[in-house]
């Protein structure tokens, strides 16, 4: 249900036409979720976890829209390398996607997708990353075996 909910909610905010991608019986599971706190739980999930891809659409569309402009402007110069993760600072998302804590202070957490890493990396505040990992969207990755 959660899969397709924020499938349809990506395609409407980019502006797309989800209903090529979408048949009815795709949103039936909702009738499961008939009390206030079960609606509330499933609308937060579908809202946090689109909140993350949409947070790394808009930044990706940004870069793109400034890229012409800066090229313009100024010489090329090499972008520094992003932080290496560390591995206990990593973790995962549902539906596999891997995240790594790039960096911190006491209101933000940096993060990044390990298996983009042409992404730059993506702010969330410390507060909805907290949320992330109390309701289990994402996970501590487990700890690396050493060979």
């Amino acid at each position: 249900m959660i899969e397709n909910s924020v499938g349809y909610m990506l395609l409407s905010r980019c502006g797309l036409d989800p209903s090529p991608h979408f048949i009815d019986e795709d949103f039936y599971g909702l009738l499961d979720f008939n009390t206030p706190s079960t609606l509330t739980i499933l609308g937060s999930a579908v809202t946090e976890t689109a909140a993350m891809c949409l947070s790394v659409i808009a930044k990706a569309v940004r870069r793109m829209q400034a890229a012409p402009a800066e090229a313009e402007r100024a010489p090329a110069v090499p972008k520094p390398a992003l932080l290496q993760p560390v591995p206990e600072k990593r973790y995962t998302l549902q539906g596999g996607w891997e995240l790594a804590v790039v960096g911190s202070d006491a209101e933000s957490i940096l993060y990044s997708f390990i298996d983009l890493p042409e992404q730059e990396p993506v702010p969330v505040s410390r507060k909805d990353f907290d949320q992330w990992l109390a309701a289990g969207f994402i996970q501590p990755a487990p700890a690396a075996i050493p060979a």
